[in-house]
């Protein structure tokens, strides 16, 4: 006993330095981990990727000073063919008396910052006020959606959608025009492309018309609990061109409009559910029922977010070990999981406060059969050996042994009727 407590001691005493050990190891590698910082987090392909694009930036930045100081280290004729001309001085004729050039690339973005100064304060403008009608066009659907229902918070988020491309476009066609860019030439280009484009993207024409029919048709609005193609989930969006989908796990599914097939809405009516309890065989069914329709009140009453009071309807089966018992009730979609635990949780406290058994599965083990059994006399060894003998035996018209002499000359005489007939053949 000693020796064997001796060893559970140091078996442990060995387990604990191990997990000592261990922890001292990973506080290790956190330390290293701290050490490392930002870059050694990165993976192989980040530093790479870190590095690529370093080497860019740098190299741009390089021909950007080149180019703006590109006059201290090339002669004045290929500098001011590189920095352009500044200005040209005329006489009263209109020729051009003198040429004045750059003498950096920092005077040249100088000189275009000044001169586009008003084309971008105007520019940020126009931005400013397309973000602002933005806000108070959604602001303003927001206000008209406070009283209304799925359908109206459904064409609202439409509506948001539509407002934010419109406010987009227009919000570029003004800043095109300040700029200077003809626009009426871009819209009627525009208008070709989109037929263009139109042929090459049929798919998105698709989702968005497929958009306005799920809209209008009203199967689904936001905030329904809907299975679309086999992903149960609440619509959070409608848009344009995708509906968007949330579960119970907190995941996200993005639907295109047009790969919509089927779709079950289960938010537009009360969701039935259904709970069965099994009882023993033993106990009589009509104790049984009485039981439940005592208690059912009780139920309904501890459990408010059910539609309809909870139905006892019948005998659904017979199990292996009980006869199955089933409940019926309905409740809203987004509560279905809940109640039915709830309710599984009071029928089971009914049945066990009542004494009423419920079955489980169970192992029977019995003791072993004995090995010391009698061996049969050989006059009950002989009995079976003759029984099986007989029951073997041929029948007695196809044993040759008990064939009558008859039988015996009739086969022999058909035998040497056919060789004979072989003979003549041949």
């Amino acid at each position: 006993m000693d020796m064997a407590e001796k060893e559970k001691k140091e078996s442990s005493v060995m387990e604990t330095i191990k997990e000592d050990a261990e922890i001292l190891q990973e506080r290790k590698e956190e330390k290293k981990k701290k050490k490392k910082g930002w870059w050694g987090k990165k993976s192989i392909g980040g530093k790479i990727a870190f590095i690529f694009i370093t080497l860019v930036l740098m190299m741009c930045l390089l021909i950007f000073l080149l180019w703006a100081n590109c006059r201290s280290f090339l002669d004045d004729d290929l500098a001011n063919l590189i920095l352009g001309v500044k200005y040209n001085e005329y006489d009263d004729l209109g020729n051009i008396t003198a040429t004045h050039y750059y003498q950096s690339g920092w005077e040249v973005i100088g000189d275009q910052i000044m001169n586009s100064l008003f084309s971008i304060v105007m520019s940020l403008i126009v931005m400013a006020i397309a973000f602002l009608a933005f806000f108070l066009l959604k602001l303003i659907i927001n206000l008209s959606m406070i009283k209304g229902g799925r359908k109206s918070k459904t064409i609202g988020s439409l509506l948001k959608s539509c407002a934010k491309y419109i406010t987009i476009l227009v919000a570029i066609g003004v800043i095109l025009a300040i700029w200077g860019v003809n626009v009426t030439a871009i819209v009627a280009g525009v208008g070709v492309l989109t037929l263009v484009i139109g042929l090459g993207c049929q798919s998105l024409i698709n989702d968005v018309v497929s958009g306005l029919f799920l809209i209008f048709d009203d199967f689904f609005s936001v905030g329904d609990i809907v299975i679309v193609d086999g992903f149960r989930g609440t619509v959070v969006g409608i848009g344009l061109k995708t509906t968007r989908l949330l579960d119970g796990g907190g995941n996200y599914k993005s639907i295109t409009n047009s790969s919509i097939n089927t779709v079950v809405n289960l938010s537009r009516k009360p969701s039935l559910f259904t709970v069965s309890m099994d009882a023993s065989y033993n106990e009589d069914i009509e104790r049984v029922e009485s039981i439940i329709m005592e208690n059912l009140p009780k139920i309904n009453k501890a459990n408010p977010k059910l539609t309809t009071p909870l139905t006892y309807a019948g005998i659904s089966g017979f199990g292996d070990a009980g006869v199955t018992y089933l409940f019926v009730g309905y409740c809203n979609e987004a509560d279905r999981f809940q109640v039915t635990r709830d309710i599984n949780r009071d029928v089971y406290q009914m049945f066990a406060k009542n004494d009423i058994i419920i079955p489980f599965n169970q192992i029977t083990v019995n003791p072993a059969d004995p090995t010391d059994r009698p061996l049969a006399t050989k006059a009950k060894a002989k009995i079976a050996q003759d029984y099986w003998k007989n029951k073997r035996a041929l029948p007695a018209s196809q044993d040759p042994k008990k064939r009558t002499f008859i039988e015996k000359t009739r086969d022999a005489i058909m035998k040497e009727a056919k060789e004979t007939g072989k003979e003549d053949n041949d």
